[in-house]
């Protein structure tokens, strides 16, 4: 039973990850993993460490216990600091300090004490160099995939591509982030509100704030790359992900952002193996479920199955514009809505330090 449970196990953490409800797993007996997932990056902290703990929500008693409490947790680097982190509002989530930061060369070991005394470890873990990003470019075109009603559809966008300065003499290995700005504008003008207590009809009303905001989206999408089948190019070429594009983006322009993490050859295969999971359709030619070894095991009993998975990057951006004129075709950049644009999903009418660069 317990080889069938580790077979599972990766699917397992990738619904978790995915910020799902939780899920109902194909389990008879105790479901009561730890789920670990953070990391230490070259980024300014303070960085984050959250510990779940699965439970079979069949089980009404256990279904909304999910967060693990009262933990104390320490990350020690091979320098000989240690670091301890700080729960905030018993939400299971901890914290380092803003002054703690992650440093090229150095490694790290994640050490979690439960309230109920048990103790768990990760492996040590490198903090690798991430080789600078020479440039990324785009190209136009279009995706299929498959829509909350199950249909198979086609959507226009943009197929962005990496161009990283590997070192050629090492293997590397990338975790990919992204997030994009577009300005857009509404009709404050034509804003209304329902009259229930009065006509009982719509009511204009009019705001004079605001037309024009900015749309700050960041994607909870990620990608994986690696160079093992041309390392030993100087400059790398990656094909990293498809950026969906409808018209209300291309009212002026869109500013895109891209994160690249280094991976260890062991965190490159756990976050491919998600990937696989998560994008898999299903298909014939689908890859298989691999087992995704935790890297965070029970000091007592290293049989024990955690999942997740703590890891250490450095991380480099790199951003571009997109213009109305890189998309061929025809579109409408209004978005129709009547009403003040700070309204709209994820807007700030404070346009951003770098739009006019």
């Amino acid at each position: 039973v317990m080889q069938v449970v580790k077979k599972l196990s990766w699917l397992v953490w990738v619904l978790l990850v995915a910020c799902i409800d939780p899920y109902d797993y194909p389990f008879k007996e105790q479901t009561n993993y730890l789920v670990v997932e953070g990391a230490v990056t070259t980024e300014p902290g303070p960085y984050a460490i959250t510990l779940t703990t699965t439970r079979n929500i069949n089980n009404e008693e256990n279904a909304f216990k999910l967060r693990e409490q009262n933990a104390r947790v320490i990350i020690a680097t091979s320098s000989g600091k240690v670091e301890k982190l700080v729960e905030k509002d018993t939400s299971g989530v901890y914290y380092t300090s803003a002054s703690f930061r992650g440093q090229i060369g150095e490694s790290y070991q994640l050490t979690v004490t439960l309230e109920n005394g048990m103790i768990y470890k990760s492996e040590e873990v490198e903090l690798l160099p991430m080789p600078p990003i020479d440039s990324i470019s785009i190209k136009y075109g279009s995706q299929k995939y498959v829509s909350q009603a199950n249909a198979i559809v086609d959507r226009k966008g943009f197929y962005i591509t990496a161009f990283v300065n590997d070192p050629p003499e090492t293997e590397n290995a990338y975790l990919v982030n992204w997030d994009y700005t577009y300005k857009i504008f509404t009709h404050p003008e034509l804003a209304n509100y329902y009259d229930a207590e009065g006509c009982e009809c719509w009511v204009s009303s009019p705001k004079e704030c605001c037309a024009v905001c900015w749309v700050e989206e960041e994607s909870l999408d990620f990608a994986v790359a690696n160079d093992r089948l041309n390392n030993g190019s100087s400059l790398t070429q990656y094909d990293l992900f498809f950026l969906p594009v409808v018209g209300i983006m291309l009212y002026e322009k869109i500013h895109l952002e891209v994160s690249i993490s280094s991976l260890s050859k062991d965190a490159y295969f756990f976050w491919n193996a998600v990937y696989d999971s998560r994008y898999s359709q299903g298909g014939l030619f689908d890859p298989t479920p691999n087992t995704v070894e935790a890297n965070v095991y029970n000091v007592d009993d290293k049989e024990e199955l955690v999942l997740g998975y703590f890891y250490a990057s450095d991380v480099r951006k790199i951003s571009r514009f997109i213009h109305p004129t890189d998309f061929p075709e025809r579109i409408d950049p209004d978005t129709g809505y009547p009403d003040t644009c700070l309204l709209y999903p994820n807007t700030t009418a404070e346009e951003p330090e770098y739009w006019n660069e």
